[in-house]
């Protein structure tokens, strides 16, 4: 008996504590309903922190994932304003043809540093424009090159028409390859942006050539057919108009046969009308000679 009462006043103070208010009088003895009341509610609390653990690490997932943009860095984009610069990734070859000039105002210091970076001695990363690594991008590109040029070749069987592909890349390189037969030419350092715009040009003259040999494909069959059709019904009406002549021609005359004529004449103004329009090629036609309802060739 003195364990049971010791078991009620600890799961009454339990209950207390879990619920903040004192247990409920006919439930009092009740050991069973209050264990359960008991184990309920600390599910329930095992459940929130759980959820609360869950919750906790998704946000931190999300703030790994997804940084806030509200205060991101701005981006500072780096400029060219002196000769080691050029080296940068960042440096176009628009920056590179101010090389002369940079090379000019550049102090000992810079062209020290020009030339450190320039051997990757500096220290760190190499420079994107360090000798060893501009070669080796020359390399790769001279192979591209070659291999470019084999196949602008191997587009024709014909002898004739290779040499003439080749004639074509020769005068390229005549527009900035500078010999005693051929002074006036391009800079070199500005032929890549020649090469740029004339990349540009050759896309759009590609583009307007597939279209303009599509049309010369595609138009004489239609202008062809269109002719023959027109022909076709020329033809036809030319016949149906000597026809309604002749029977006009052929129509009695008197006041019996004046509707007939008549009616004959209008189809004949109506053809001879549909024939101006396909021979002068215009619907805005006037047929002078039919005011009077039928040809006056008649």
């Amino acid at each position: 008996m003195a364990r049971r009462l010791s078991l009620l006043n600890q799961l009454h103070a339990q209950y207390t504590e879990a619920f903040n208010t004192p247990v409920p009088n006919k439930c009092k003895n009740d050991v069973r309903w209050l264990r359960s009341k008991l184990l309920a509610h600390k599910k329930n609390e095992t459940d929130e922190i759980a959820n609360k653990v869950v919750d906790t690490i998704k946000k931190h997932h999300l703030e790994i994932s997804s940084p806030p943009t509200a205060k991101k860095q701005k981006v500072v984009i780096k400029t060219v304003e002196s000769l080691p610069d050029l080296l940068n990734k960042n440096a176009t070859y628009k920056d590179w043809v101010k090389f002369n000039k940079l090379q000019e105002e550049a102090t000992d210091d810079q062209k020290e540093l020009f030339v450190k970076k320039a051997k990757g001695e500096n220290g760190g990363k190499e420079s994107f424009y360090s000798i060893a690594k501009t070669e080796a991008r020359l390399k790769e590109g001279e192979t591209e090159v070659s291999e470019a040029e084999k196949q602008l070749k191997g587009l024709f069987v014909s002898e004739t028409l290779q040499n003439k592909i080749t004639e074509l890349l020769k005068h390229f390189r005549l527009l900035y390859d500078k010999t005693s037969n051929n002074t006036d030419v391009i800079p070199k350092e500005l032929m890549p942006m020649v090469y740029e715009k004339l990349y540009a040009y050759l896309i759009a003259e590609m583009k307007a050539m597939k279209s303009r040999v599509i049309l010369e494909k595609t138009v004489p069959i239609v202008e062809a057919f269109d002719t023959a059709d027109k022909e076709t019904e020329t033809s036809k009406l030319r016949e149906d108009i000597a026809s309604l002549k002749h029977d006009i021609e052929k129509c009695p005359d008197g006041e019996r046969f004046n509707e007939m004529k008549n009616t004959l004449k209008n189809e004949l103004r109506e053809k001879e009308n549909k024939l101006l329009k396909l021979q002068s090629g215009t619907e805005n036609v006037e047929g002078l000679d039919m005011l009077d309802g039928a040809s006056q060739l008649m």
